[in-house]
């Protein structure tokens, strides 16, 4: 390996970004041999400028089109693009060269389910899963994959199913507290099984008691129990002691803090959530929930423009909108964020399918004429 392309790997691996791009320049300028894997790592380097990454994932392709390395990496720089659809063509390029390339089918699943295909998404996981433990090593090892899938949201996986590929992932990896603590979250979505999913968050937060998302899991868990409510508070503020923009946390404590009738409370920890979760239709109509005319009609307003498809959250237009304020006795149910890891996602949130029922019963409060100062809003 040349000195100048050796040296570039060096301030590569240690950090030193600059230093690395200006030696990468320098081993394409002075090292055609070494151009093509030049060219890509500098791209790795230029997550910031896309159109430099992909000139730079391009060129090594160019160079060395045979080479699926370089040709995953030019995948994953369309990826974080956003060109989906080149991604998808160069990810099923890379696996005609290398069938058992892993990572390839785990990013085409995330392209799948970002494309809204659950049911391609998940074959594509469990091809991922089918090329072996050594192949799944890149994406954190088969325990890792197997927990990503469990909690991915896909609509063609049943609650049941996410638990044994949770209990899968426990298997594999028992000494891990945070894919211990992923298992009692799954066990949250199947009726009956609350006692296994606390018993498997206290275990995990045994392990680990600074697992934010095992603490906000336990305060959804609680939170649902009448009497444990205070239980289910202490728990949220540990999980923001220690991820303090989990927004999903925020709008959890505020749901506890309505049922308590500490309203203004509820009121600024709502608000707090929306900050941080701007594109999650229930934060707004929880806001409403404690928001007079007009603006509460303009934050349900905003809910149906995130997901106007969803008949449940479609609601009836502005002017057919009630400008009496809503009854403060209603109170949304409890969420938690699910995120499925992959080399270059984009993260969603996940809400809980109990809270569609609240939206549905809090539309029919609405639905009755409207008093002229709601026409304009």
């Amino acid at each position: 390996m040349h000195p100048t392309f050796s040296r570039a790997l060096a301030l590569h691996e240690r950090g030193a970004v600059v230093e690395a791009r200006h030696a990468y320049r320098m081993a394409i300028r002075d090292e055609p041999r070494q151009a093509p894997a030049a060219y890509s790592n500098l791209g790795m380097l230029l997550n910031e400028r896309p159109a430099e990454m992909l000139a730079c994932n391009e060129a090594a392709v160019a160079l060395s089109p045979a080479n699926p390395d370089v040709l995953y990496n030019l995948a994953n720089a369309q990826m974080q693009a956003g060109r989906r659809a080149e991604a998808d063509h160069s990810f099923r390029r890379v696996l005609r060269q290398r069938p058992s390339h892993a990572a390839s089918y785990n990013n085409l699943a995330v392209l799948a389910r970002q494309a809204g295909g659950d049911a391609e998404a998940l074959a594509l996981f469990r091809q991922a899963l089918a090329c072996g433990p050594d192949a799944l090593m890149p994406l954190g090892g088969e325990a890792t994959v197997l927990s990503n899938l469990a909690g991915s949201g896909l609509s063609t996986l049943r609650p049941e199913e996410a638990v044994a590929l949770q209990r899968q992932a426990v298997a594999i990896a028992p000494s891990d507290g945070a894919i211990r603590a992923r298992l009692g979250e799954r066990l949250l979505a199947v009726p009956g099984r609350e006692s296994e999913a606390e018993l498997a968050l206290r275990t995990a937060l045994h392990s680990d008691p600074a697992d934010g998302h095992a603490l906000n899991a336990l305060g959804t868990l609680l939170q649902a129990q009448h009497g444990r409510w205070r239980e289910a508070m202490q728990a949220y503020h540990g999980c923001l002691a220690v991820l303090p923009t989990l927004g999903d946390a925020y709008h959890n404590l505020g749901t506890v803090h309505q049922r308590l009738g500490q309203l203004a409370e509820a009121e600024t920890l709502y608000s707090a959530a929306l900050l941080l979760l701007p594109e999650v239709p229930n934060v707004y109509v929880s806001l409403a929930s404690l928001s007079a005319p007009p603006r509460n009609v303009a934050l349900l307003e905003r809910a149906i423009e995130l997901r106007p498809a969803d008949a449940e959250v479609r609601a009836p237009s502005a002017s057919s909108l009630s400008a009496h304020a809503l009854a403060r006795s209603t109170v949304p149910k409890p969420c938690t964020t699910h995120t499925s890891h992959a080399p270059s996602p984009r993260r969603r949130s996940f809400t809980c399918g109990a809270r569609r029922r609240w939206r549905h019963r809090l539309w029919a409060r609405l639905r009755r004429p409207a008093a002229p100062s709601c026409g304009n809003h």
